[in-house]
Protein backbone atom coordinates (compact mmCIF):
# COMPACT_ATOMS: atom_id res chain seq x y z
CA UNK A 1 0.00 0.00 0.00
CA UNK A 2 0.76 3.53 -1.00
CA UNK A 3 2.14 6.26 1.88
CA UNK A 4 0.08 8.97 -0.44
CA UNK A 5 -3.07 6.99 0.13
CA UNK A 6 -3.14 6.93 3.59
CA UNK A 7 -1.95 10.96 4.22
CA UNK A 8 -5.55 13.52 2.98
CA UNK A 9 -3.44 16.32 0.95
CA UNK A 10 -6.98 17.82 -0.25
CA UNK A 11 -7.55 19.73 2.79
CA UNK A 12 -4.67 22.19 2.12
CA UNK A 13 -2.02 21.39 -0.89
CA UNK A 14 -0.13 23.91 0.90
CA UNK A 15 0.70 20.99 3.57
CA UNK A 16 4.05 19.62 1.76
CA UNK A 17 6.07 18.79 5.32
CA UNK A 18 5.33 15.83 7.51
CA UNK A 19 7.33 15.79 10.50
CA UNK A 20 9.53 15.90 12.21
CA UNK A 21 8.23 12.05 13.57
CA UNK A 22 9.83 9.44 15.16
CA UNK A 23 10.45 6.04 13.77
CA UNK A 24 12.39 2.62 14.44
CA UNK A 25 15.04 1.12 11.83
CA UNK A 26 15.22 -2.24 11.56
CA UNK A 27 18.36 -2.70 14.05
CA UNK A 28 16.28 -0.97 16.92
CA UNK A 29 17.80 2.63 16.37
CA UNK A 30 15.84 5.74 16.51
CA UNK A 31 15.35 7.93 13.62
CA UNK A 32 13.92 11.53 13.09
CA UNK A 33 12.15 11.94 9.85
CA UNK A 34 10.70 14.55 7.71
CA UNK A 35 8.65 13.98 4.93
CA UNK A 36 8.47 16.15 2.26
CA UNK A 37 5.40 15.87 -0.36
CA UNK A 38 6.34 16.41 -4.03
CA UNK A 39 3.52 17.76 -6.12
CA UNK A 40 2.68 17.70 -9.97
CA UNK A 41 2.12 20.76 -12.04
CA UNK A 42 -1.49 20.39 -11.41
CA UNK A 43 -0.91 20.54 -7.51
CA UNK A 44 -1.70 16.59 -6.98
CA UNK A 45 0.60 14.71 -4.42
CA UNK A 46 2.70 12.35 -6.56
CA UNK A 47 5.46 11.17 -4.20
CA UNK A 48 7.61 12.20 -1.00
CA UNK A 49 10.77 12.80 -0.46
CA UNK A 50 11.66 11.11 3.03
CA UNK A 51 14.89 12.31 4.98
CA UNK A 52 15.95 10.00 8.02
CA UNK A 53 18.24 11.07 10.41
CA UNK A 54 19.71 8.58 12.65
CA UNK A 55 19.71 10.17 16.22
CA UNK A 56 21.31 7.02 18.27
CA UNK A 57 24.57 9.02 17.95
CA UNK A 58 23.22 12.00 19.83
CA UNK A 59 21.23 9.87 22.24
CA UNK A 60 25.07 8.60 23.05
CA UNK A 61 26.32 12.09 23.47
CA UNK A 62 23.41 13.18 25.57
CA UNK A 63 24.05 10.33 28.04
CA UNK A 64 27.82 11.24 28.24
CA UNK A 65 26.83 14.66 28.50
CA UNK A 66 24.26 14.02 30.88
CA UNK A 67 27.09 12.08 33.53
CA UNK A 68 29.13 15.37 33.74
CA UNK A 69 26.39 17.99 33.80
CA UNK A 70 23.81 16.18 35.99
CA UNK A 71 25.35 16.48 39.90
CA UNK A 72 24.35 13.57 41.61
CA UNK A 73 25.75 13.78 45.08
CA UNK A 74 24.57 10.74 46.62
CA UNK A 75 27.14 8.13 44.39
CA UNK A 76 30.22 10.16 46.16
CA UNK A 77 30.09 9.81 49.98
CA UNK A 78 30.41 13.39 52.39
CA UNK A 79 33.93 12.74 53.03
CA UNK A 80 35.02 12.34 49.54
CA UNK A 81 33.27 15.22 48.57
CA UNK A 82 34.59 17.56 51.45
CA UNK A 83 38.02 15.94 50.23
CA UNK A 84 37.14 18.31 47.16
CA UNK A 85 35.82 21.18 48.49
CA UNK A 86 38.76 22.08 50.41
CA UNK A 87 40.75 22.30 47.75
CA UNK A 88 42.40 25.49 47.12
CA UNK A 89 41.41 25.66 43.56
CA UNK A 90 38.01 25.13 43.99
CA UNK A 91 37.58 27.84 46.73
CA UNK A 92 38.97 30.12 44.14
CA UNK A 93 36.47 29.49 41.96
CA UNK A 94 33.70 29.80 43.94
CA UNK A 95 34.87 32.91 45.24
CA UNK A 96 35.46 34.49 41.55
CA UNK A 97 31.84 33.24 40.08
CA UNK A 98 30.29 34.61 43.41
CA UNK A 99 32.28 37.88 43.42
CA UNK A 100 31.70 38.68 39.64
CA UNK A 101 27.75 37.85 39.70
CA UNK A 102 27.03 39.84 42.84
CA UNK A 103 29.06 42.68 40.98
CA UNK A 104 26.91 41.63 37.28
CA UNK A 105 30.81 41.80 35.76
CA UNK A 106 32.34 38.76 33.25
CA UNK A 107 36.35 37.60 33.47
CA UNK A 108 36.26 38.39 29.75
CA UNK A 109 35.20 42.14 30.19
CA UNK A 110 36.43 43.17 33.57
CA UNK A 111 38.35 46.24 33.53
CA UNK A 112 41.74 46.63 34.74
CA UNK A 113 40.62 48.65 37.71
CA UNK A 114 37.89 46.09 38.57
CA UNK A 115 40.58 43.17 38.53
CA UNK A 116 42.35 45.22 40.49
CA UNK A 117 39.18 45.27 43.37
CA UNK A 118 38.72 41.01 42.82
CA UNK A 119 42.63 40.86 43.55
CA UNK A 120 42.36 42.93 46.47
CA UNK A 121 39.40 40.78 47.49
CA UNK A 122 40.72 37.37 46.95
CA UNK A 123 43.92 38.90 49.31
CA UNK A 124 41.49 39.47 51.89
CA UNK A 125 40.25 36.26 51.49
CA UNK A 126 43.63 34.34 51.91
CA UNK A 127 43.41 33.26 48.90
CA UNK A 128 47.27 34.01 47.97
CA UNK A 129 48.57 32.00 51.01
CA UNK A 130 48.51 28.88 49.25
CA UNK A 131 51.59 27.92 47.10
CA UNK A 132 51.01 28.46 43.42
CA UNK A 133 47.46 30.32 43.71
CA UNK A 134 49.29 33.69 42.28
CA UNK A 135 49.56 31.72 38.96
CA UNK A 136 46.81 30.02 39.19
CA UNK A 137 44.84 33.34 39.66
CA UNK A 138 46.89 34.97 37.49
CA UNK A 139 45.46 32.27 34.79
CA UNK A 140 41.82 33.08 35.33
CA UNK A 141 42.44 36.53 34.87
CA UNK A 142 44.84 36.61 32.17
CA UNK A 143 47.11 38.58 33.52
CA UNK A 144 51.08 37.74 34.04
CA UNK A 145 52.25 37.09 38.09
CA UNK A 146 53.83 40.09 37.94
CA UNK A 147 50.73 42.07 37.37
CA UNK A 148 49.29 40.56 40.16
CA UNK A 149 51.54 41.65 42.38
CA UNK A 150 52.00 45.21 40.83
CA UNK A 151 48.31 45.68 41.38
CA UNK A 152 48.52 44.77 44.65
CA UNK A 153 51.45 47.05 45.31
CA UNK A 154 49.48 50.13 43.63
CA UNK A 155 46.27 48.98 46.15
CA UNK A 156 48.93 49.22 49.03
CA UNK A 157 50.44 52.15 48.03
CA UNK A 158 47.13 54.00 47.57
CA UNK A 159 46.25 53.00 51.14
Amino acid sequence: KSYLERWDFTVDPKENVVGPYEKINYDGRRLKCISIVVRNDKNKAVGFVCVNMDISVFENYRDIINTFVTIDDDIVSEEKRDLFKQDTYEQINIFIQSYCREKHLTLDGMTRSEKQDLILELKTQGAFKEKNATAYIARILSVSRATIYNYLKEKEDAA
